[in-house]
């Protein structure tokens, strides 16, 4: 089986601690099959393209392969059993206050409203944002899903027909962005941190694109993965330039990422908004904090069984990739294809806005169980507390044709940053 190394393992991120690989839990005899095709795959697909392809190219092989990828294959990534858990599974109360600032978006709307969540993960946002809307009478015309994956779609499709057998015949998935003009809320939960990024590295004052290729022992009859440095080209030198304008450069040995995709990827999915509100929802910094000197390893991790590493090519369609947001860029994009940065702001913020206090009040109320409400307020404070998801995740909101405030950035607006 082919071996793979990356020489980054072990360092510690401002984000957080990194383990090292022995410390990470041994695959089963599934998923150790299940790698060892995709390590084969990579393997003849580098070869085929010269021997080095970028990284970007490599991301999106390894996490969306049609048949081997982390989130395109039928093995649980979400939850206890996978390697991550989102915030909707911690607590229905982040779907909860997410639902409130729909419904104010749907009222000062008026009429009816569509709903589009883009990669819906186990469907379990979608259905306690419907059980919300459903409470308050407001559920959308539609509530369309946006999702690559078909094994995703399935558990996406089973959970909401078990939790709402009612709302399914407006529940319809979708494999690329509407054509058609729609009104409504977009809503995007740890989206843009999966979207494929180059990494770059400074040598000798210029900056290089960090590649894959592959490296060959003879001797141990094994290949790995490896990086390899490559001319920057015209994309990169315009991004570190625009950088340069704002007083953020590099010394040799900074090593970081940028989401060029992003460009396409954005107006794409909101271009037939043509009235509502896009929120996205996400882990990530202000350009200028994203790219401080210190943070010289960059942002991408790898997610393993719940452990965080840096070795990127490890396991290759068992784990997860994902570099944090680069907010600052997602508000050019935005209002260079034509919408208004409505809001930015950190998650607790954005949930208290969104009267979830007043949520917790009344589910309180109508919980007389001690230890369930000792539950409920445990997955609660997961998702607000500033040293858990609180601050660390941002809410962003985009508008086009929305002129009316939004209630979950009333308490603290942060696009000044920006």
């Amino acid at each position: 089986m082919a071996q793979y190394w990356h020489d980054n393992i072990g360092k510690v991120d401002p984000g957080g601690t990194m383990v090292t690989t022995n410390e990470l839990p041994y695959p089963n005899e599934a998923e150790l099959a299940h790698t060892t095709k995709m390590a084969r795959f990579l393997v003849s697909y580098i070869q085929e393209k010269g021997g080095q392809i970028s990284f970007a190219d490599f991301f999106e092989q390894a996490l969306y392969h049609e048949e081997y990828g982390y989130y395109t294959g039928a093995l649980p990534i979400f939850g206890t059993e996978g390697d991550f858990i989102t915030a909707p599974l911690v607590s229905p109360f982040f779907s909860y206050g997410l639902a409130n600032q729909v419904i104010e978006v749907a009222e000062n709307l008026g009429g009816t409203y569509n709903i589009l969540e883009i990669g819906a993960g186990s469907g379990v946002m979608a259905a306690d944002v419907l059980t919300h809307l459903k409470k308050h009478d407001c559920l959308p015309e539609k509530y369309l899903i946006l999702e690559r994956s078909p094994h995703l779609k399935g558990e996406q499709h089973a959970h909401l027909l078990k939790t709402h057998p009612d709302l399914i015949d407006r529940i319809e998935w979708i494999d690329e962005a509407p054509s058609e003009n729609w009104r409504g809320v977009l809503l995007a939960n740890e989206v843009i941190d999966a979207l494929p990024v180059e990494r770059f590295r400074f040598e000798n004052g210029k900056p290089y694109y960090v590649d894959v290729a592959l490296n060959i022992d003879q001797a141990n009859e094994s290949v790995s993965l490896t990086p390899t440095l490559r001319e920057s080209d015209e994309a990169l030198n315009q991004f570190i330039a625009e950088l340069a304008e704002y007083e953020i450069t590099f010394n040799d040995g900074f090593e970081s990422e940028y989401c060029p995709l992003l460009h396409d990827w954005l107006p794409e999915v909101t271009q037939t908004l043509t009235e509502g509100v896009a929120l996205f929802i996400d882990y990530g910094y202000d350009e200028a904090e994203y790219y401080r000197p210190e943070r010289k390893t960059g942002t991408l991790i790898a997610h393993y069984k719940h452990h965080a590493h840096e070795d990127f090519y490890l396991y290759p369609g068992l784990q997860d990739l994902t570099a944090n947001v680069n907010f600052t860029q997602v508000a050019m994009i935005a209002e260079a294809a034509g919408m208004d940065v409505l809001g930015y702001t950190t998650q607790n913020f954005f949930l208290f806005g969104n009267q979830l206090e007043t949520l917790l009040t009344e589910a309180k109320a109508n919980t007389p169980d001690e230890v369930e409400w000792y539950r409920i307020s445990q997955g609660v404070q997961e998702v607000v507390l500033p040293n858990a998801m609180g601050e660390r995740f941002k809410v962003m909101a985009l508008g086009r044709n929305y002129e009316h405030d939004l209630q979950g950035f009333s308490l603290a607006e942060y696009s000044y940053q920006l």
